[in-house]
């Protein structure tokens, strides 16, 4: 009843569910109630936030399951009186077994709605606010069959919100020791995994040489390599796989993880630093190709590398998007990365305008990728 009343006052909202039966006897706490979840809803949104902020992330909206749920009661009446859904002991189910899948409840018994009907109801107030030619909607893999029959159930009841519709499965994060669970104690929050992986990036900087490129802000720079760690660790992974996160692999500064594509972006702007042609210097394309033809006569393996991988990120990019597949990306700025490494161990760089556009491409490359991967780049690390 609190929700009801700030969608009545909010949206002009006229009540679909009679919370009242509920609570006969008990009106007088009704106010009560009303404040609690006003400021427990503030309260959550708020912290939300916090985290939201430090990811770099924004929402444009959000939507309660008490808000969603009297959206989607109505479009429970819409499929009764369509004959999508149907009354069954009490209750209003939809009976998936004609589309080759299960029959769902989505009022139970007490004329409440279920997670189906809240489901149907969030599609409709998201557009109603949006007008979106594409909902995705993300969910762990292991309500893949739910997810289809509230979608059989909503391209009946509203079609176009029905077509609209995508689903992404997602597996779990787990730690190596296996599923996290609240029973057993293992669970971990975002801030201190976050936290944690900051802890160790700063402990690495300070075991290594790479204090010698004066880097400034060690805090700073170790909160953005912690965030691309952790983002890419989880991106770097087919979307619908379980995903083991390992600090020690996650945060090292080698091999298939952020830490490292960020200092091999960081390293080629070092370079270019020293050649002291940065700002002058354009990323590579064919015209220059023909122009260093002059100067290189024959491209040596580990160019040749380099220039085919080139070629490759607009193509790579496109079907990443196409197929909601980021591993797709990381995987192509990964083998980018090995390659820059083997080209920068065993060739002289900083006498050559050819290999500094290389190096100058590759730099191009690697934070463009990123930055399509929510990660930002440091100059120094």
């Amino acid at each position: 009843m609190a929700a009801q009343e700030i969608l009545k006052k909010d949206k002009g909202w006229q009540p679909i569910i009679d919370y009242r039966q509920y609570v006969q006897g008990k009106e007088g706490r009704l106010e009560e109630v009303r404040e609690v979840y006003g400021a427990g809803l503030k309260w959550s949104l708020e912290y939300f936030e916090t985290i939201y902020k430090r990811l770099g992330t924004k929402f444009d909206g959000y939507y309660p399951e008490s808000w969603v749920g009297e959206y989607g009661m109505k479009l429970v009446e819409k499929g009764l009186k369509m004959g999508v859904l149907e009354k069954s002991e009490g209750g209003i189910i939809y009976r998936g077994e004609r589309d080759g899948l299960h029959t769902r409840v989505f009022v139970n018994k007490l004329g409440l709605p279920t997670y189906e009907a809240k489901d149907l109801g969030l599609a409709m107030a998201k557009y109603k606010d949006f007008q979106y030619d594409l909902s995705i909607n993300v969910f762990g893999k292991e309500i893949d069959e739910y997810y289809k029959v509230v979608k059989a159930a909503m391209k009946k009841i509203e079609p176009e919100l029905g077509e609209k519709a995508y689903h992404i499965a997602h597996g779990m994060v787990r730690l190596p020791e296996g599923k996290m669970s609240s029973r057993s104690g293992n669970v971990i929050t975002f801030e201190w995994l976050l936290g944690e992986a900051k802890k160790r990036v700063l402990e690495i900087i300070e075991k290594t040489d790479r204090k010698a490129e004066n880097v400034k802000n060690s805090g700073e720079i170790a909160e953005k390599v912690a965030l691309g760690a952790v983002r890419y660790a989880l991106l770097k992974n087919n979307i619908g796989n379980d995903i083991v996160f390992d600090f020690g692999k996650s945060v090292s500064f080698e091999g298939d993880s952020g830490p490292y594509l960020m200092y091999t972006y960081a390293r080629c702007k070092s370079v270019l630093r020293k050649s002291k042609i940065n700002e002058t210097m354009k990323p590579f394309d064919s015209a220059q190709g023909r122009q260093f033809n002059n100067e290189t006569m024959k491209y040596n393996p580990e160019e040749l590398s380099l220039l085919r991988l080139f070629y490759r990120f607009p193509e790579v990019v496109s079907e990443a998007a196409a197929t909601f597949s980021p591993h797709l990306l990381c995987a192509y700025l990964f083998e980018l990365a090995q390659c820059y490494s083997l080209f920068y161990q065993k060739h002289t760089i900083l006498k050559s305008d050819f290999r500094l556009a290389l190096t100058q491409t590759t730099a191009s490359l690697i934070k463009r990728g990123l930055f399509i991967l929510g990660i930002e780049t440091v100059e120094k690390m």
